[in-house]
């Protein structure tokens, strides 16, 4: 597992991304994890980003870390 501190630009193929935020140095971090999935929409397509309860969260953009990990999906 490898993490990073830049927010991923985009990505090759559907995927998990973990993330790890916390609001002072002193808090633990909260851990988060999400599917990306390509998406087909009428204008062509896009990265959906969805919780593990399959609801879509929101724009990709609007997400924000400390860091993140991604990890390919098990076929």
């Amino acid at each position: 597992m490898h993490w990073i501190t830049k927010k991923p630009k985009t990505f090759k193929e559907d995927c998990l991304l973990l993330t790890a935020s916390r609001i002072n140095k002193k808090e633990p971090y909260d851990y988060t994890c999400f599917e990306i999935i390509k998406i087909d929409s009428g204008d062509g397509w896009y990265w959906g980003i969805f919780t593990l309860d399959h609801d879509e969260w929101g724009d990709y953009k609007d997400l924000e870390a400390q860091k993140y990990c991604i990890l390919t999906m098990l076929k």
